[in-house]
């Protein structure tokens, strides 16, 4: 079972890596401080990924600031306003998560939504808590006509699926609709956690 765990968590997408050093990389020329500052994003996501994932549980707001700077490294390639919002409630203290549970929800978002069209783009996420209960929910923009930035996928939602069953076992609900123009994932999670 953790051998398998370890599997799901490892399959993490790297092409963003290589989009953000790339984006970094033309900061360095256009704004040296602000590149900086995404440098620090960066390198802050890699320890995560590296170390804290190591982890069966970590806390909340750390996942929730993993998120945080994904999402702002991702906006990076585009500064035109795209329609993306990411909202987190109050009364996270003291619940704990397993790591990297939720990045690949956020990576099919911006890998199928064509964010860049800023007509009708949209990615829309949040989580919030009601005691130690988790909402998660994403809405991305479907476009009309098939479109997937990367073809060489990360985690998928068959391997998330597989890792809140072995890791919320009755515990958890996730509903994925789709539509014609969206794609809707709710993710409620009991974060009470048997030692």
């Amino acid at each position: 079972l953790e051998t398998e765990i370890k599997f799901l968590k490892s399959q993490v997408n790297p092409h963003f890596l290589f989009n953000s050093l790339h984006n970094i990389y033309g900061l360095t020329i256009l704004q040296p401080d602000l590149a900086a500052d995404q440098l620090l994003k960066l390198s802050d996501i890699l320890r995560y990924m590296l170390y804290d994932s190591n982890e069966d549980q970590v806390p909340l707001e750390r996942e929730v600031e993993y998120l945080k700077n994904y999402i702002e490294l991702a906006q990076l390639k585009d500064s035109r306003g795209m329609d993306i919002r990411f909202e987190v409630g109050n009364g996270m203290g003291g619940l704990k998560v397993s790591p990297l549970l939720f990045i690949p929800f956020v990576e099919n978002a911006f890998k199928h939504s064509q964010i860049e069209d800023l007509e009708n783009g949209f990615i829309h996420i949040s989580v919030k808590t009601e005691g130690s209960r988790l909402i998660f929910k994403v809405d991305n923009s479907k476009p009309k006509h098939d479109y997937t930035k990367d073809k060489v996928g990360g985690i998928g939602l068959a391997n998330v699926q597989q890792r809140l069953r072995l890791l919320y076992p009755g515990k958890h609900q996730l509903q994925i609709d789709e539509t014609d123009h969206a794609f809707k994932v709710h993710l409620e999670l009991d974060c009470a956690w048997e030692t």
